[in-house]
């Protein structure tokens, strides 16, 4: 299945923006692009003062580590021996 292209994506997700914005001139995009700079920095902003969401995720790392640690040591010890395997002529 091909990727989507952007303008797919925005005219599924978003076809009122869409019909908006392929009419704006060029200084109008711009400054339409600004604001959603602006919007995305103060949402970013937000995020990182979410004191929940911050307890969140650690709370979620904490609880997975020992699941991503064992992950981890299968994935270096099989990595070993398919070394192994094709240094010694296999395949």
């Amino acid at each position: 299945m091909a990727k989507k292209t952007i303008e797919e994506t925005v005219g599924k997700k978003y076809p009122d923006f869409k019909d908006e914005v392929d009419g704006l001139s060029t200084g109008d995009l711009e400054a339409r692009l600004t604001s959603l700079a602006k919007g995305r920095q103060e949402t970013r902003q937000a995020q990182d003062d979410d004191l929940a969401l911050e307890e969140s995720k650690a709370r979620t790392s904490e609880l997975g580590a020992p699941y991503s640690d064992t992950l981890k040591e299968i994935d270096h010890k099989s990595r070993y021996i398919a070394k192994l395997i094709k240094e010694k002529g296999g395949k």
